[in-house]
């Protein structure tokens, strides 16, 4: 099993999507909501879709949009009702990484979902709908894991980090049984040798980034012989894996220190979790509006529909009152929420403010002009500075901060580099 990608199964309503983010924003990976990566290519909500195009259109485009997910790493994704009912669907996730079922009872469902007009198969009627349940289910029994999903949303979360982190440690046991006595014998008898040139690594793992990507540190690990440190830098996003001394060989995945009890490979991505200065000059040119008074700022990146932005917020705004910090402004939607590239156009255009962002006031005006400011802070953000999740905070001094942040967090974005 891959445990690099983990799927969310369920009946409409029972919380794949806020299970989906929480486990994302945990593991640092990314969401992706099927659901809405469809209404976001089709530029109209489900309801819609069934209505104008019909249901098999819409069962047609779940497929491929499970194609292009199957293709992502490190990943969440919530799916809709009907793709984790789907027998080829739910087999192909299974191949794929951890499928997971959020199970809810009918009454629940109904509790939950029965006010709402805007999903199609509430049309069917009760009857039809507790039919269509219990059918539904028999597919869902047949993942990984089952789950309470009446239950929080975040003890959800966490059981399901408990299971993959249960998962990896018998395939590391596995692993470290069947390498052992080869790696000991590596470690006694390899002494200290030069590493590749960093033209060498970059010839040797274009193939595997398809990103533009800037090789910047290759170095001998001290403790370990014959192993080379590499870091690799994607945008803003630091890549740390180790190679062979002739660069033969790659080993991705975290270095963990025993006697010291620290991730080595997590710390060495924090000291290089930094932008260049020629990006922080383009990430100047795309601020849509700033907050604050004084000589310090930060990089506020943030999607208007996105929860834990709006958690941030009030922690920025709070801190930058008392420091007297500029809290710039770029707007970024997410595809994972169709209505957010609408509200940053009306931002823009409207010429609103940190404010009414943080108040929700985002107006309904739309102008060419802000459509295509909001179109390249996405092509920019994405291509040249590797970001996909907001909320994203990038300081003065080049250091960034992924999710909703601590003041002393906050405090390490503007402190000098000196």
């Amino acid at each position: 099993m891959n445990f690099e990608k983990v799927f969310l199964v369920g009946f409409m309503c029972s919380g794949k999507s806020t299970v989906g983010e929480l486990l994302a924003r945990a593991l640092e990976w990314d969401f992706v909501d099927t659901d809405r990566l469809i209404e976001f290519a089709e530029r109209m909500s489900v309801e819609e879709i069934f209505e104008r195009k019909g249901e098999q259109y819409f069962r047609r485009r779940e497929m491929q949009v499970l194609d292009e997910v199957l293709k992502k790493e490190k990943v969440v994704v919530s799916t809709g009702g009907g793709l984790g009912a789907n027998p080829q669907a739910m087999e192909r996730m299974k191949s794929a990484g951890l499928v997971v079922w959020v199970d809810i009872d009918f009454d629940t469902f109904l509790e939950r979902c029965g006010r709402e007009d805007r999903r199609p198969l509430l049309k069917k009627g009760p009857e039809l709908l507790r039919e269509l349940f219990q059918k539904r289910r028999e597919v869902y029994s047949e993942a990984h894991l089952r789950v309470e999903g009446r239950a929080q949303p975040e003890e959800i979360a966490r059981i399901i980090l408990l299971t993959l982190n249960e998962e990896r440690r018998k395939v590391m046991k596995k692993f470290l049984i069947s390498v052992g006595m080869p790696l000991a014998v590596l470690s006694c008898s390899i002494g200290q040798t030069s590493c590749p040139t960093q033209d060498q690594v970059k010839s040797a793992v274009k193939e595997f980034i398809p990103q533009e990507f800037n090789v910047v540190w290759v170095s001998n690990l001290k403790d370990i012989p014959g192993l080379c440190e590499v870091v690799v830098k994607v945008g803003a996003q630091s890549i740390v894996f180790y190679m062979d001394s002739k660069g033969k060989y790659i080993m991705m995945g975290n270095l963990l220190s025993v006697e010291e009890k620290k991730n080595i490979t997590g710390e060495r991505q924090r000291e290089f979790m930094k932008v260049e200065k020629d990006i922080l000059a383009e990430l100047e040119k795309r601020v849509d509006f700033t907050y604050g008074k004084g000589n310090k700022y930060i990089y506020y990146i943030a999607d208007p529909d996105c929860p834990f932005c709006k958690r941030a917020e009030s922690i920025l705004k709070e801190w930058a009152d008392k420091n007297s910090v500029q809290i710039k402004v770029i707007l970024f939607p997410l595809p994972i929420h169709p209505s957010a590239f609408g509200k940053s156009v009306s931002l823009i255009c409207e010429k609103r403010s940190f404010e009414d962002l943080v108040e929700g006031n985002y107006g309904n005006k739309e102008c060419e002009e802000g459509k295509a400011k909001v179109q390249q802070n996405l092509e920019f953000l994405t291509q040249r500075v590797g970001i996909n999740g907001t909320p994203t905070l990038i300081g003065m001094n080049g250091r960034y901060h992924l999710g909703v942040p601590t003041e002393e967090d906050l405090k390490k974005l503007v402190e000098s580099e000196g």
